[in-house]
């Protein structure tokens, strides 16, 4: 599958920055779940739990884990198999969203053997076992749990887990190349969803649709991206459930996905002002508030990266400077690829060919960052070897990219590329083909620059007509 169903990497980061494993130092806790097991199993006292094991994997994860191992058989030998559903579904997600996916099976399978057949529980366990399977990059068991979801669900009127499996289905490209089959999945999701008192199968199908189905027209994503921000703030999206509040599928940090899918689009379509505007949004509304030291210096990386696309190298090496202070390593051990891309943008801004270069180079050392790049990490590579004068070196990485760009020409990847070869073809001395590359450049700029003011003007008549009603 090209994308997750939950959000992009960066925001899973961000959401799993509150949870990583760090040496137990924590002799109260571990005093007052030893109090909590002498006491009976009362709902107080389940709820007190869920809390403490929740509240503990923020710092030791390994500890609530343990806490799991010893707390689940007892809640289910004492026959409360709907709390042992809870606790068996929140610690699947929380190993499957490590990666630990062999982990999440075996516990996916204790929550179906857990729960009746015919159980609201026994459906969401279903779900859930369709997204890790979808995760894990095995089509055959996801497309087996998800017929077995399917048809429970129907026959049950679940509208929700229906809603959701209509989604992952459709987001899986089952059948492949069938569009119109995919369209219909994700319509039959959005109208299950519609009216329910709890927006989450909504905004998961809306915003899937949008994000997987519209992905070849970026003009058409931004605006039906804009619109999912109104129902991000419904306040059913709004807070994170505790154990004991949903055992199923939820769609994690709605708001922050829209302004983090904005800050993208807007980059892709080369609108560098509404692009500003999300990335300033995911900074305060998303970073700030979140910080850890352990995840700083890459969410600083990544905003030097949007602030020197959009052509503000001085906040890009404020951020970037910032960085290499958390960090206290050696610039070369910086693990970030994002780094190296934006230090070499920078060093390009300078007219410091050689050390873009460089730049760009240690860029390709370090894997790839897909979260934020929007133009494949090779293009800017290519260019810097144009700007040395390595033009055969910089030819055949160019050419990599040139279907790529006539697939999506409207888009910052076209009007990179073109950019790019014009100037390959003048330092050639190769006046015509420049010359001929150049006018398709400028097509595709003045077509986003149209494109982005009919956008500014009909975000203004909005606001006019709301103000009217």
């Amino acid at each position: 599958m090209k994308r997750l169903y939950l959000p992009c990497l960066f925001l899973i980061l961000l959401s799993a920055s509150t949870i990583i494993a760090q040496p137990p130092n924590d002799t109260e806790v571990k005093a007052a779940w030893k109090t909590l097991q002498r006491q009976p199993l009362t709902e107080k006292s389940f709820r007190k739990a869920c809390d403490l094991i929740q509240d503990t994997g923020k710092t030791n994860l390994n500890l609530s884990y343990e806490w799991l191992a010893e707390y689940v058989p007892n809640v289910q030998k004492a026959g409360k198999w709907e709390w042992a559903h809870m606790l068996l579904m929140a610690w699947a997600r929380a190993k499957e969203s490590f990666g630990l996916f062999e982990e999440s099976a075996k516990l996916h399978q204790n929550a179906l053997r857990n729960a009746p057949p015919h159980s609201q529980q026994y459906r969401e366990a279903l779900v859930g076992s369709v997204l890790l399977y979808s995760h894990w990059n095995k089509s055959d068991s996801s497309a087996k749990y998800l017929a077995l979801g399917e048809a429970a669900a129907k026959a049950a009127n679940d509208r929700e887990n229906l809603a959701l499996l209509y989604t992952f289905h459709a987001a899986s490209r089952t059948p492949p190349n069938d569009l119109k089959s995919r369209e219909n999945y994700y319509r039959q999701a959005i109208q299950l969803a519609e009216g329910l008192k709890n927006k989450n199968a909504e905004f998961t199908a809306r915003y899937n649709f949008v994000v997987n189905f519209l992905e070849d027209n970026p003009a058409q994503q931004v605006t039906e991206a804009e619109a999912l921000l109104e129902l991000a703030k419904d306040s059913t999206l709004a807070r994170r459930p505790r154990f004991y509040e949903r055992s199923n599928f939820w769609f994690r940090n709605p708001i922050p996905s829209v302004y983090f899918y904005m800050l993208q689009q807007n980059l892709i379509l080369a609108d560098y002002t509404n692009a500003n505007k999300f990335a300033d949004l995911v900074v305060e509304v998303v970073i700030k508030p979140n910080l850890v030291p352990a995840q700083t210096p890459i969410f600083m990386t990544q905003m030097a990266f949007v602030k020197a696309t959009i052509g503000e190298f001085a906040q890009a090496k404020a951020y970037l400077k910032q960085t290499r202070e958390l960090l206290q390593v050696a610039e070369k051990d910086i693990p970030f690829p994002n780094y190296f891309t934006t230090a070499g943008l920078i060093a390009e801004h300078d007219k410091q060919n050689a050390k873009a270069l460089s730049y760009h180079e240690l860029a390709l050392t370090k894997g790839y960052s897909a979260a934020f790049y929007f133009i494949p990490p090779d293009m800017y590579y290519a260019h810097a070897l144009t700007l040395n004068g390595a033009y055969q070196k910089a030819k055949p990485v160019l050419q990599k990219f040139d279907s790529l760009a006539k697939n999506r020409p409207y888009s910052a990847t076209g009007l990179y590329y073109y950019e790019y070869l014009a100037e390959w073809h003048k330092a050639k001395g190769d006046l015509p083909n420049q010359i001929q590359t150049l006018q398709t450049y400028y097509t595709i700029k003045d077509s986003l620059t149209n494109l982005n003011r009919y956008r500014a003007v009909q975000q203004v008549l909005a606001k006019v007509g709301l103000r009217e009603n």
